[in-house]
Order: C-alpha cells, then structure tokens, then sequence
C-alpha cells in the first residue's frame, strides 16, 4: 500500500490528508459549509507600552505610536450555535501595535454631572514582534511573524468571558491558550486593521487599574474593521479562502467578571469560508486524477 502511495506522488498524500483531517470536538454542523461561517466573541483589552528596561506596562494616559493592543478572545458561537451547550470551546489571545493615529477631533458627551470631551481619533494597526506572544502572554509555542491572533479548542470548557472564570488578566490568558491550537491570524500585505473614534486618552475607558469612572450612558467606545489571513486553520474541513474579514466595537467595562479585570471591553464577528463536505470527495479526486496523469506522462 505504501509503494502504491509512493507512485501516486504528492497529490495522493494531499487526498488522505483530505479524508482524515486533524482530530477536534467542533462539531461540523456548526459550520455554513458552502458559506461563511460567523464567530461571535466577548472580549477583554488592555493597552500596553515597551519600557527602557524592555518590560511592559499598562498604559495610563495617552495612546501612542508603538503602544500594543492585546487581550483574551472568547467565542461565544459559532454559525449561531452557542458554544457553552458544546462539549468544547474557542478561545485565545490578541496582540496588535498602534501604527498611527488620525482624524484626532473632540467627542462630547453627556454624564450625569454634565458634559465631557475627550479627544478621539483613528488608529490603525499592524503586527507586533513576534516574540512578545512569549515575553507578554507566555505562549511557549513559536509564533510566526505577522501573527495577530491565535484561538485554541479546549474540551474542557473551562473559560467564559462572563462567567467566574474571570479573575484576573495574567490567569485569563493562561486559561484561554491551555488547549489545541485551532486557528491563526497574520497580518499580509494587502491587511487591514483599524478601530474609529477611539477615545485616545486611557483614563476615559474606566475599569480596574486605570483611573478615573466609566461616563454614564455611554456603552460604545469606538469601532473597528479587519481584513486579515489565515496563518493556520486545523478545523473541519479547510478554508476556501484564506482571509478573514471581521468587525466589531470598544466598550466600557460591565459590573460581570470580565468587566471587573479588563480596561475595556469588545464585541466583534468575524468570519471564515470552508467548502460543501460533498466537494472534498470531488477535490480529492481531481487531486488523484493529476497525479495519474503525472505518472502516465512520467512513463510514456
């Protein structure tokens, strides 16, 4: 059987790939197969700056050029289906820098003392050193360069953003990288990733460690868009595309757990395309076909 593979070549091997696929307890029906499939996730941020001594530390004032973005990702469904009634779960963490600032103008708004203003403007973003997934996250795994994201599936569905799970910031990103890698970002060259009306002084977004309240009323601290790649998949099936594109907003802190740790909050949807389960069959055999047709020219 082995030699029969060996004369088939490469195409052979990629068909069995094809048919086993890697091991997860993601059910395929959670999957628009055909389609895009839509993960919803609750998330928490914190803003970061390199000091001299090349630690980090919490951001406590006004956001700059180089200061770094990151936080925890929990996916509360997938394709519609709610995660926490499966025997598994999504989770993972985030890492992005400031690459620039713009349309910096002034929002007011109104709390129960009166009126405030802040200043607020557009921030766009690109990839970190790679190696800060290690020194900022502990992620002991390498990390390629470019990367933006990485989620994980758990079977032991330890981890809900709002949920008791949520104790502090260092014990969250340990709990949400403790399972099997399930799928990464990486920023290319035609990527995009930028947040609007972004609050650009700290202290407005409220939350444990950062002075100042959170302003009544308010719930949306600015929005953003992305169009990133896929740097890994390991899921059911594989991708049709490898770009992800997704969109979401900023908020305040809630009274939950995930708002009693985190600075601020976010909310995004992003989505990814796999193909029909019925078209697997059909690739694999065209991938077959090549490798016949390459043995037979081979011999003739």
């Amino acid at each position: 059987m082995l030699k029969k593979i060996a004369q088939l070549g490469v195409p052979a091997l990629l068909l069995a790939s094809l048919s086993v696929g890697s091991a997860h307890a993601l059910p395929r029906s959670v999957f628009d197969f055909g389609g895009s499939t839509v993960f919803e996730d609750d998330s928490g941020e914190f803003v970061l700056r390199q000091q001299q001594d090349g630690s980090f530390a919490p951001v406590l004032g006004e956001i700059q050029i180089g200061d770094i973005f990151g936080g925890v990702i929990d996916i509360s469904s997938i394709g519609g289906t709610a995660l926490d009634t499966l025997n598994t779960e999504i989770t993972g963490v985030f890492l992005t820098q400031v690459r620039g600032i713009s349309n910096i103008g002034t929002s007011q708004v109104q709390t129960t003392a009166g009126s405030e203003s802040f200043a607020s403007g557009t921030i766009d973003f690109e990839a970190v050193d790679p190696t800060f997934f290690s020194t900022i996250l502990g992620i002991a795994e390498p990390v390629a360069a470019g990367t933006a994201t990485i989620l994980y599936e758990d079977t032991d569905n330890d981890f809900s953003f709002f949920a008791n799970d949520i104790t502090d910031i260092a014990g969250s990103i340990a709990t949400a990288v403790d399972g099997n890698r399930f799928l990464s970002t990486v920023f290319a060259a035609d990527s995009m990733f930028q947040s609007n009306g972004v609050p650009l002084n700290t202290t407005t977004f409220g939350g444990v460690g950062i002075t100042g309240n959170p302003i009544a009323g308010v719930s949306e601290l600015g929005s953003f868009f992305f169009n990133l790649d896929v740097g890994q998949y390991f899921g059911p099936g594989f991708l049709l595309s490898n770009k992800v594109f997704g969109s979401g907003s900023l908020q305040f802190p809630t009274t939950q757990n995930g708002g009693n740790v985190f600075p601020v909050q976010d909310d995004l949807q992003f989505s990814i395309q796999v193909p029909v389960p019925a078209t697997l069959g059909f690739m694999g055999l065209g991938l077959l076909s090549l490798g016949l047709i390459g043995r037979r020219r081979k011999s003739i």
